[in-house]
């Protein structure tokens, strides 16, 4: 069993684990960083376009009145 488990062990050293846990960090903080800029870039969508048909629908209204 020892044997088993020693040659497990031996196929990654601590420096391929450390650059693998490195290169998973990194990975995973692009991730989080595209996902703050997708999720600030569909608020201001919103918001834009809210404000687009708030201001049609006022105009509309307008001119319906009138």
């Amino acid at each position: 069993m020892s044997i088993c488990r020693n040659s497990i062990y031996q196929r990654y050293s601590t420096s391929d684990w450390d650059m693998s846990n490195r290169n998973n960090f990194m990975e995973a903080e692009k991730e989080r960083s595209a996902a703050e800029r997708l999720r600030a870039d569909l608020f201001r969508t919103v918001k834009v376009t809210d404000q687009v048909t708030r201001t049609r629908q006022q105009n509309n209204t307008r001119k319906l009145g009138t």
